[in-house]
């Protein structure tokens, strides 16, 4: 043998030294979306990986984003959104339309009818038992994200728009590798 081979980075498929084989009957699917397609295409979403949505704008990047984290919330799993284009306002109104079915209109012009309001109040409940935080700051930097991660400790984080953390040198390719390697 070699030195190199003493290498724990180093797999030898000849001997399946790391229980590959062994390992593969523990795999499972990650956490569900709440979207089967999206779930079937991706195994559900996977500890310790980092996804990607992009699209063009104002075509419910953050819409979908907020909505995966509402159904991860709702199976109990701690989720942290980072939104960074709208409030925490608009987002809790995006859940409470689809839960109640009321028209989104409603909540952005305050018409609701007497009807609304009892439905509304029903999900008080459902709303406030959600492990979901919104952290509302549009001016955060990697440290002060990390900062939060650590304090809410969750299971998912979204991050709306990875472009819009402040940088110290917005042109550097770099600054934004090491941010992406700090977020994983």
């Amino acid at each position: 043998k070699t030195e190199d081979s003493k290498d724990a980075r180093a797999y030898s498929l000849s001997n399946d030294s790391s229980g590959y084989f062994g390992n593969l009957k523990y795999r499972r699917m990650g956490i569900r979306s709440g979207f089967t397609y999206l779930d079937e295409m991706i195994s559900g979403f996977k500890e310790g990986k980092i996804y990607i949505m992009a699209a063009r704008p104002g075509t419910g990047k953050t819409s979908l984003g907020m909505q995966i984290l509402a159904n991860m919330a709702e199976q109990g799993i701690p989720c942290l959104m980072f939104p960074t284009e709208v409030g925490a306002e608009p987002l809790i109104d995006k859940i409470l339309s689809r839960k109640c079915t009321i028209a989104l209109k409603k909540f952005q012009n305050g018409t609701f009818t007497t009807e609304d309001a009892d439905k509304i109040e029903e999900m008080r409940s459902y709303i406030m038992n959600l492990p979901l935080t919104i952290y509302d700051d549009f001016g955060l930097d990697i440290d002060s994200y990390e900062k939060q991660i650590d304090k809410y400790a969750p299971k998912v984080v979204c991050l709306d728009y990875f472009q819009a953390l402040k940088w110290k040198d917005p042109a550097s390719v770099g600054e934004k590798e090491e941010a992406v390697r700090r977020i994983k």
